[in-house]
């Protein structure tokens, strides 16, 4: 084993001030080289990067989602007026047949 009682004590310790155990953790291993530094830092920026780049797709969707449905609403709106609309052309129809045909009855009957 690594590490005996005496050892695991000391790191339980050190654990507590994050930046000694840091320090330690380094030590123990060897620090990193320029490459993995430079590959960390990368990944930490394609990290933020990452989040900014959801938060704006969110932000887009929800807009498009909001857009979508106000669209809905219209579409309905519009339904429910193409609607009223036949009905009273229906309607114009039908007095229009009712006239011409009262028309062509008093016609035949003279």
């Amino acid at each position: 084993m690594l590490y005996d009682d005496s050892n695991i004590n000391v790191l339980q310790k050190k654990k507590k001030n994050s930046n000694e155990y840091h320090n330690m953790y380094i030590y123990k291993l060897g620090g990193l080289t320029r490459n993995q530094e430079m590959f960390i830092i990368k990944l930490i920026e394609d990290h933020k990067n990452l989040n900014k780049e959801r938060s704006i797709i969110s932000k887009k969707y929800n807009e498009a989602v909001d857009a979508n449905f106000q669209l809905y609403q219209q579409n309905e709106m519009l339904k429910a007026q193409n609607i009223s609309l036949l009905e009273k052309n229906k309607d114009l129809v039908n007095e229009e047949l009712d006239k011409k045909l009262n028309a062509l009855n008093s016609s035949l009957i003279y």
